[in-house]
């Protein structure tokens, strides 16, 4: 996925696709291993906090930059 984000191809999917796996994959983490979050419940608050910052990176941003 670095080489993805680094060639700049089709940037609206590789910003959806992150989302989609960082939310996957928080579930699944929260769901089967609770006890190694590092920070325990509140992992998928910074989670939805980093899934924020993708999508305004590359839906909000990108627009008024245009």
């Amino acid at each position: 996925m670095a080489l993805w984000i680094v060639s700049g191809y089709k940037r609206q999917l590789n910003a959806i696709t992150q989302i989609v796996i960082i939310a996957s994959m928080n579930i699944l983490e929260a769901i089967y291993a609770p006890h190694l979050l590092l920070w325990g419940k509140w992992n998928g608050a910074f989670a939805l906090l980093f899934i924020l910052v993708i999508y305004a990176n590359q839906f909000l941003l990108k627009k008024r930059a245009h």
